[in-house]
């Protein structure tokens, strides 16, 4: 977005969990979502099958290999991942707790599963409630 001669992007593309920003801030505890993941690459589009030979030879001339590479968007959006703030939650002062549902098999552009990506973030937040009773007051 464009403000005067600045070009405003999503702060996550930095800090995609500025818990750092947040307990430097002395108004009370933090309590983290943490939706950054393990890294799993996908499997692209698999191998061609034999009968397909052209376009197999024109992959492999120009990558090297008959596999095929992840996606445009995963590789830019992993690059993302990689160049913002990879604190230790844990070692921060004043995090409470910290949230981690299970979005593994839910691809980060897949707006499709929404739904199964809240059910994800609501079973991880009754965990949390229920290892830590005393974050509800």
């Amino acid at each position: 977005m464009h403000n005067g001669e600045q070009l405003l992007v999503d702060g996550g593309l930095l800090n995609n969990l500025p818990a750092n920003v947040m307990c430097a801030d002395t108004d009370g505890e933090v309590i983290c979502v943490d939706l950054r993941r393990t890294f799993v690459p996908s499997k692209g589009f698999g191998l061609l099958p034999p009968i397909v030979t052209p376009p197999g030879l024109l992959r492999r001339l120009l990558t090297g290999t008959d596999n095929a590479l992840p996606p445009l968007q995963e590789t830019l959006l992993r690059a993302f991942d990689l160049a913002a703030s990879t604190a230790n939650l844990r070692e921060l002062p004043r995090v409470a707790a910290i949230i981690e549902p299970d979005v593994s098999k839910i691809g980060v552009l897949n707006f499709k599963q929404i739904d199964a990506a809240l059910e994800a973030g609501r079973m991880a937040a009754r965990a949390a409630l229920q290892a830590q009773p005393d974050l509800v007051r």
